[in-house]
């Protein structure tokens, strides 16, 4: 008799992803609460798969930046929330390194939600944002839910001409392909002391001699207070 085995890619399985500031440990396997990973960087150097689940300890806090690698898919969207707790996990930006607290780089079909994000201080970065969406020539990118945010104290210059800070900003970049969000949403999110934009969007098609808009964009039910230029 001949024996087959079959091996399925490691991608098809998804998996739940624990992150602990205090008691993790970057060589674990991050696959359980007592097995969690310890930091950002360790994030940040995987690539999720349809599916995965990211959970930040209620209470936790770090400094830097969470920029998300990897897509989800139409019917498993990769999801960010928080575990083991009321309090939402906190994420201070470093605005001298990292212009982003979250950043959602030419991905989609993700969910981010109950986050802590803050950058002040002095720093050098220009534009700095607690989530930036941002695709390049990448066409549709689909799914992108931010909900049940707490951002504030972005500091920046509050002036487009030489700085300005975000809470959420998201930038289609279409120089060489047309590119947009497909069902783009932002809610329950709460936004206080920003230094100029709460909440907004930009695309390179915004002439409407090349107007290619993103579809689908819904934002309701936040709470904003105390932003520089409303």
């Amino acid at each position: 008799p001949i024996l087959l085995l079959l091996v399925l890619p490691f991608s098809l399985f998804a998996r739940t992803y624990y992150v602990d500031s205090d008691t993790g440990n970057d060589t674990y396997p991050g696959t359980s609460p007592a097995r969690a990973w310890k930091s950002l960087n360790k994030v940040n150097s995987h690539f999720f798969s349809p599916g995965d689940t990211i959970l930040l300890k209620s209470g936790a806090e770090w400094t830097g930046i969470l920029h998300l690698k990897g897509s989800g898919s139409e019917d498993k969207p990769i999801v960010v929330d928080k575990y083991g707790g009321n309090k939402l996990p906190l994420i201070w930006g470093d605005g001298k390194e990292y212009p982003y607290v979250v950043y959602l780089d030419n991905v989609q079909y993700y969910e981010v939600n109950n986050l802590e994000l803050v950058d002040e201080g002095q720093d050098t970065a220009d534009v700095k944002s607690g989530v930036y969406v941002y695709s390049a020539n990448s066409g549709t990118n689909r799914h992108i839910y931010l909900k049940k945010l707490f951002i504030h104290d972005i500091d920046g210059f509050c002036n487009h001409e030489i700085g300005y800070g975000d809470a959420i900003n998201w930038y289609c970049q279409a120089d060489q392909q047309k590119t947009n969000y497909d069902d783009l949403l932002i809610e329950d999110c709460r936004m206080e002391r920003i230094e100029r934009n709460g909440i907004w969007g930009w695309t390179d098609h915004w002439m409407r001699n090349n107007w290619y808009p993103s579809r689908k964009v819904a934002i309701r039910n936040n709470w904003l207070k105390d932003i520089g230029m409303s």
